[in-house]
Formats: C-alpha cells, sequence, structure tokens
C-alpha cells in the first residue's frame, strides 16, 4: 500500500511473518546498510551517508535512487 501526502513524501506499509528470533530480526532491520539489501534492484539505492548505523528516532540518512 502507498499512501501519498504530497508529491514527495511517499510512505509504504507492508507486513509479513519471518519465523526467526525477533532479536535477531530487529538487529537486521535496524542496520542502515541493510536498507541496501531489502531495496529492490531497479531502485538502485545508494546509502550516502548517515549519522548512525543503526536505525534510530531522528536520524538522518541521506540516500540516492531512481
Amino acid at each position: 500500500m502507498v499512501t501519498t501526502y504530497d508529491e514527495y513524501l511517499r510512505t509504504f506499509r507492508h507486513s509479513f511473518i519471518i519465523k526467526r528470533p525477533i532479536e535477531r530480526v530487529w538487529d537486521f532491520y535496524t542496520d542502515v546498510k541493510h536498507l541496501e539489501k531489502i531495496t529492490p534492484d531497479k531502485i538502485d539505492l545508494k546509502i550516502i551517508n548517515t549519522t548512525n548505523q543503526r536505525i534510530t528516532l531522528g536520524q538522518e540518512i541521506w540516500i540516492s535512487g531512481k
């Protein structure tokens, strides 16, 4: 589902079940470098800079992509 708030900001929501310990899943999804792994190849996502290697409240991540 894609919710458009304006022409520049979009929110993507998706849910699924992963049969792994929550700690392992949390570690994977809160590691900034994994954004490139979970993003579809056609977007060609590249992380340019980040204020923290772990995704946290208020963090800034500079990315590029298609």
